[in-house]
């Protein structure tokens, strides 16, 4: 095997371990064997490679081995390596978690101390658990950081005084979080994408109804789908007529639309 052969070689090895993918608006994070890699528009700095050029494949990102976590909003990113956060693109409103410049190409460590065990992005705002404390940044225009306001944060501030939350995700300008299968949401609700029975923006995280033991969650702006014990629910957006509360979807063949 000569040099050409074996490079290609540990090329092919290193690009079949993908494990963990995460999508921006117009770019994309994806975790292989520890290592976070980053592709797609970059002029906010959001692909974290030290510049402002946009990749058209796999990019490393840092020089980190241990990702646990990552998230991918509009136009910044976040990653928990070691057990620390660390952010880096689009910072007009914030979202990086720290003051600066409008936009940072680099990884840049944020907050004090280690632990952070899940992150979330949205558009234009951030979320983070740390020791079962949840902190949010950012924009907060429709009360998407859930701290009873619609004031900007600079800086992680937490929400609440709970400590058991264990995950968190967002998308555009809500958020939800899950502690002990209950699942709240907070944020943009004006198609009743937070499931709480109408179609009111929410300033402050308020609880979910309609299941048990909520598991996971995808939100996508207008509508969210949910996992619980129970089964499979959609509400939110929808042709036909939105849906203000969790909706229990049956299998096609049982459909009666």
């Amino acid at each position: 095997m000569d040099n050409f052969d074996q490079i290609r070689g540990e090329e092919e090895e290193v690009f079949l371990g993908w494990d963990k993918l995460f999508c921006g608006s117009h770019h994309s994070l994806a975790t292989n064997r520890g290592r976070l890699y980053s592709w797609g528009l970059n002029d906010f700095g959001q692909l974290g490679t030290g510049d402002f050029l946009k990749r058209t494949a796999p990019a490393l990102v840092g020089h980190f081995t241990d990702c646990l976590a990552a998230a991918a909003g509009e136009s910044h990113s976040l990653a928990i390596w070691n057990g620390e956060l660390f952010s880096w693109g689009k910072n007009s409103f914030g979202q990086l978690g720290f003051k600066g410049a409008a936009r940072e190409p680099s990884p840049t460590k944020v907050g004090f101390g280690e632990g952070w065990t899940a992150v979330a992005a949205g558009e234009n705002h951030s979320l983070a658990i740390l020791d079962g404390k949840l902190f949010s940044w950012g924009l907060n225009s429709l009360g998407q950081l859930g701290l009873g306001d619609t004031k900007n944060r600079k800086v992680p501030t937490q929400v609440g005084s709970r400590s058991d939350w264990e995950r968190v995700f967002a998308c555009g300008n809500q958020t939800f979080a899950l502690s002990k299968g209950e699942l709240w949401g907070s944020g943009d609700n004006s198609r009743g994408q937070l499931g709480v029975g109408d179609a009111v923006n929410r300033q402050a995280l308020t609880r979910v109804e309609g299941a048990q033991c909520w598991i996971n969650v995808v939100a996508k702006g207008s509508h969210t789908i949910a996992i619980s014990k129970d089964g499979l629910f959609t509400w939110g957006a929808n042709s036909r007529i939105d849906r203000h509360t969790p909706t229990l979807l049956q299998p096609l063949s049982e459909s009666t639309a």
